[in-house]
C-alpha cells in the first residue's frame, strides 16, 4: 500500500489547476481539494486504530508541516493523536485550521529536535531498548545536470531546486549525526 501511494499518486490526485488570475485573486495557483479527498480516503478510522496500536508498542509516526503564520515547522505526532481517544482525532489528523503548508519549507526531512537527548531521557527513565530510524526521502541525493536557460524564471526555478536539494541533504547529515549521538540505528531509502 505504501509503495502504491508513493509511486501511484499523480498531480491530478493532489491538485486542480486554477486560472492564472488565481495568482492575485486566490490563495494558490491550484485547489488542493483532490489532496483532501485522497487523505480522507486513505486516513480512515481503521487506519487510525492501527496507528494507535503502534503507539502502544512505542512506535512513533511524525508528520511535518510549516505554519506560515508563525513561520516555523510543526511536528504532528500522529501516533499520539490516534491513541488519544478524542472524538475529533481523525478530523485533526485529516485537517487543521491554521495556514499550514508542506513541511519541506522548514525542513526537507526531520526526526525530532536536536535538543532532545533520547539517550539521556531513556537513562533517566530507566528504559533500555534498541531504537531504529527509517527515513524515506522521496528525492535524489545528488543533483542532476541540466542546462539552464538564460531567463529569469528558469534561473530562479533552478536556484530554488538547488536550495531544496541542498537543504534535504543537510537535513539528512544532521539526522545521521543525531542518530549516532543517540545510538539509533539509521536506515535511509531515497
Amino acid at each position: 500500500a505504501l509503495r502504491d501511494f508513493y509511486t501511484g499518486v499523480t498531480s491530478k490526485d493532489v491538485l486542480e489547476a486554477r486560472s492564472i488570475l488565481a495568482a492575485v485573486t486566490d490563495d494558490a495557483m491550484a485547489d488542493n481539494a483532490p489532496l483532501r479527498r485522497l487523505v480522507s480516503r486513505v486516513m480512515t478510522a481503521e487506519l487510525m486504530q492501527e496507528i494507535a496500536a503502534e503507539h502502544a508498542k512505542g512506535r512513533v509516526l511524525l508528520i511535518g508541516t510549516t505554519n506560515l503564520d508563525a513561520r516555523r515547522g510543526v511536528i504532528w505526532n500522529l501516533t499520539k493523536i490516534a491513541a488519544s481517544g478524542h472524538p475529533n482525532s481523525l478530523q485533526l489528523i485529516r485537517d487543521h485550521q491554521e495556514m499550514h503548508v508542506d513541511g519541506g519549507t522548514s525542513a526537507q526531512v526531520f526526526v525530532y529536535p536536536t535538543s532532545l537527548d533520547v539517550q539521556a531521557l531513556a537513562a533517566e527513565a530507566g528504559i533500555v531498548r534498541d531504537r531504529s530510524l527509517y527515513i524515506i526521502r522521496s528525492s535524489k541525493l545528488t543533483p542532476g545536470w541540466s542546462e539552464v536557460e538564460r531567463r529569469t524564471l528558469s534561473i530562479a526555478g533552478r536556484a530554488v531546486a538547488s536550495l531544496i536539494t541542498t537543504q534535504g541533504v543537510g537535513d539528512l547529515y544532521r539526522i545521521y549525526a543525531i542518530a549516532q549521538r543517540d545510538r539509533v540505528d539509521f536506515n535511509l531509502a531515497y
